[in-house]
């Protein structure tokens, strides 16, 4: 970002806590109760940590092991390209995955499904092989996809659970 944006950045820090309170009183507070983050099931074991645990080392068990065939020069020009966003992927689907062994919902297997996809197809996005770029992207691509999910989601919930009309006898203090 250059310096052009520091005052949009500005307007949006001071601007940002006011329409958060708006948001909050004209469609958060009138549905209060009406979110459940479901009941996590007992039967589903925390598989998910030892898994990442046992691939990181064998990713570094492979990284010495190949840096000592090809030399360091090399073996940056492929890490930094090919396997930094395929880390990158799977560190930020782990928290969709996460939540998918906790509570076996399904829409949270398809988001860290993206998510990890992520790492092996931005790799073959076209544009410069440097990995500012190929990250950047792929974190631009994600940042986009959760987004959009993240809307449609709040619309179903929204036209779901409209506002209830308040009765005679509520009384409001």
């Amino acid at each position: 970002m250059g310096p052009w944006a520091l005052p949009f950045v500005s307007v949006g820090v001071i601007f940002f806590p006011l329409l958060l309170k708006a948001a909050q009183r004209r469609f958060i507070y009138p549905r209060m109760g009406y979110a459940g983050f479901g009941v996590p099931d007992g039967d589903r074991k925390g598989w998910i940590f030892p898994a990442v645990a046992i691939a990181f080392m064998i990713l570094l068990v492979a990284a010495f092991a190949i840096t000592s065939v090809m030399g360091w020069k090399l073996l940056w020009n492929l890490w930094s390209t090919r396997g930094l966003p395929i880390c990158i992927g799977a560190l930020i689907a782990l928290g969709p995955f996460t939540e998918a062994s906790r509570f076996g919902t399904r829409r949270w297997y398809i988001l860290g499904a993206v998510y990890l996809a992520s790492g092996f197809l931005v790799q073959y996005l076209p544009g410069e092989r440097h990995y500012t770029r190929v990250v950047g992207s792929q974190l631009t691509i994600l940042g986009g996809i959760t987004l959009i999910w993240g809307i449609a989601f709040f619309a179903r919930f929204l036209k779901k659970y409209p506002v209830m009309a308040e009765e005679a006898d509520d009384v409001a203090r």
